[in-house]
């Protein structure tokens, strides 16, 4: 799949999903698809290995030491739930934002499937 058949495929999930507009960014390849509500993904089309990361910014860390490792733990309990979650992830950035990811193989990534994860 090249990257001007990832922006077909975009438009045509776009008009299956409500996204209210999707955008590409300049330095990409990368989109960001808005949602109702202030839900944002963000999808990033990786060369090496072929796949697009699709991320969405879920929360920030407790600030309270206590907090914070009860929520460190549970995420570490979710990321080791890889089969369960179908390989969903939560990451940390370095300001303390949670991350949702997930890595979606470019080859044979359809509208229906893209459309069933976006959901």
């Amino acid at each position: 799949m090249s990257t001007d058949t990832f922006r077909q495929l975009l438009t045509e999930v776009g008009s299956l999903l409500p996204f209210q507009e999707v955008v590409e960014f300049e330095e990409g390849p990368s989109w960001l698809a808005a949602f109702e509500e202030e839900t944002f993904v963000v999808l990033d089309w990786l060369d090496e290995p072929r796949r697009v990361v699709l991320h969405a910014d879920i929360g920030m860390l407790a600030s309270e030491e206590k907090a914070r490792l009860a929520m460190l733990e549970r995420i570490a309990r979710y990321n080791a739930a890889w089969r369960e979650t179908g390989s969903l992830r939560i990451g940390l950035d370095p300001d303390g934002t949670l991350t949702l990811l997930l890595d979606l193989p470019q080859a044979g990534l359809d509208a229906a499937w893209l459309c069933g994860v976006l959901r």
